[in-house]
């Protein structure tokens, strides 16, 4: 038997819902109800407002995502039909509803198998409040990798600077900056990687030779870049694993709760980074944000010369880690919603209810690489409960030589 596909899966979606639906309002026409006044139905059935308002909401909603989210369960349906039997409602449309949910529970059985599951899949398929019903089940993963791994992180704060280089036009120095806000354990003795710097090629390779990296505080005296000034005072030791093409940074061990819980910022610039126009092989620019550990929020600010001409309406990519590391699936797309924004004002204001102090951070940051805050333009991503061991990038088109 041929696998289903995705389109199979929508097409009888569709075809169910319209049949659904359209039984559910001859149901409730031909019993002297309206699907546009759920208390009335309530008071008219003698059954609960939540239920009526549910029944409402199925009838009158067209988007077929969102209709089905709304659909009551068995327990529920059972009281809704046994209430218009009890009122007089044809046997004819009753026996057509009862048909329809029939088939809906054929649907389920065999594409998801049980209800739970089927709205998970309705989740990712987009429709009206698909992003609250995604950030739901960030919600929830976020929470059990926060038990399961025995740490978590209020906020993961990415921050990339793209600015000209001095020596050569035709190239750009690019600052990055990685903070976590409020990390804490939740288990004891628990060391947590924080960051990985990588670089990587054209083609998405790890770079084994990558460009030479500056602390952006010279007198850090930590293999790690730390921005001392904006980390905790109790920060533990940190200790550098190197791995292919980059490196990686991981937090020793340290109390568990809120008296563990520590901030800790990063910063290092790339001279002469990359090239500033457009070649055959080298289209975009992307800058990525690395979530290895459970956080309720993620921003992610890229901010650019506009000398540059960077595209102005970056591309949000995210894309799931599964598999080895070579593998053709490990960087699998994952379903969201969220847009990066362009902040307003000639001097793009960068203050943050997520990131305390990140305003001050900015212009220490500017302050330091003699960039010019009139010449800047930003876009931020803010997501709430970002998946983990997930890449979550914005890709800009580079533009063309003139």
């Amino acid at each position: 038997m041929d696998r289903p596909s995705l389109t199979a899966f929508e097409d009888h979606l569709g075809a169910v819902f319209g049949a659904f639906r359209g039984s559910l309002i001859s149901l409730l026409s031909g019993a002297g109800l309206s699907a546009t006044e759920p208390q009335e139905m309530a008071r008219q059935l003698g059954i609960s407002r939540n239920l009526t308002w549910k029944i409402s909401k199925v009838a009158g909603t067209a988007d077929m995502f969102q209709a089905f989210l709304h659909l009551p369960g068995d327990e529920g349906l059972e009281i809704f039909v046994s209430a218009v039997q009890r009122r007089g409602g044809s046997s004819n449309h009753l026996a057509a509803f009862n048909g329809a949910r029939q088939e809906f529970e054929r649907l389920v059985a065999r594409h998801a198998g049980d209800r739970a599951t089927f709205d998970l899949i309705l989740d990712g398929m987009g429709g009206r409040d698909a992003a609250e019903r995604l950030e739901h089940s960030r919600k929830l993963a976020f929470r059990g990798n926060s038990g399961v791994w025995g740490a978590q992180a209020r906020a993961r704060s990415t921050t990339v600077l793209v600015l000209p280089n001095g020596s050569e036009p035709e190239r750009v120095d690019v600052a990055m900056l990685g903070g976590l806000v409020d990390l804490r354990r939740l288990r004891p003795r628990t060391p947590w990687p924080i960051f990985y710097k990588h670089s990587f090629d054209a083609q998405g390779n790890p770079d084994l030779a990558p460009p030479p990296e500056e602390p952006l505080d010279p007198a850090s005296p930590d293999r790690a870049n730390l921005l001392r000034e904006f980390c905790s005072k109790n920060l533990p030791a940190i200790s550098t694993v190197p791995t292919p093409g980059g490196v990686e940074y991981v937090l020793d061990s340290g109390p568990i709760g809120n008296l563990g819980k520590c901030t800790c910022f990063f910063g290092s610039v790339f001279r002469g980074r990359a090239g500033r126009f457009r070649t055959a092989g080298d289209t975009h620019a992307e800058f990525v944000s690395h979530i290895h550990q459970p956080t309720e929020t993620l921003q992610f600010d890229v901010i650019v010369d506009e000398r540059l001409g960077l595209g102005r309406d970056p591309e949000v990519l995210i894309r799931g880690k599964v598999g080895h590391a070579g593998s053709a699936h490990s960087g699998l797309p994952l379903p969201f919603l969220e847009r990066a924004v362009e902040l307003p004002g000639p001097r793009p204001a960068l203050e943050s209810p997520w990131v305390p102090d990140y305003g001050r951070l900015i212009e220490w940051t500017l302050s330091r690489l003699g960039a010019d805050p009139a010449l800047l333009r930003a876009h931020r991503l803010v997501m709430k409960f970002p998946p983990m061991h997930a890449t979550v990038s914005l890709r800009y088109e580079l533009p063309s030589r003139s």
